[in-house]
């Protein structure tokens, strides 16, 4: 005897649903560390970004001094100035040659094209 098997009702078959998500303590903490790690980090670049903003100041404040003492002393009579001629000398080493005289001399060369 064999049995009649009945059709089969194929709209009653579905894919599980999603799966519960269980807490990982280990990928929690893991993650907690990368994301202080990320914010330390960022904390220091902004930080640093500050100090070295600061120091550009200063040294832009120093060389527009030493620029206007060197003006000044250079537009001043002679029984005024207070520089001696090494010093007049020094201060155009430190602006007319090195770092800063190749910044200034690139600087024109590009603005001299035009």
């Amino acid at each position: 005897m064999q049995e009649r098997l009945s059709p089969l009702n194929l709209e009653a078959i579905k894919e599980p649903g999603p799966l519960p998500i269980l807490p990982d303590r280990k990928a929690d903490l893991e993650k907690k560390a990368l994301e202080s790690q990320y914010e330390r980090d960022e904390i220091t670049k902004k930080h640093l970004n500050k100090v070295f903003i600061f120091f550009i100041w200063i040294a832009f404040i120093a060389f527009i001094l030493v620029f206007f003492i060197r003006v000044l002393h250079f537009v001043l009579p002679d029984d005024i100035q207070w520089l001696s001629a090494e010093q007049i000398q020094g201060i155009d080493k430190l602006i007319f040659s090195g770092t800063i005289g190749g910044f200034i001399g690139r600087y024109f060369k590009r603005y001299d094209n035009t």
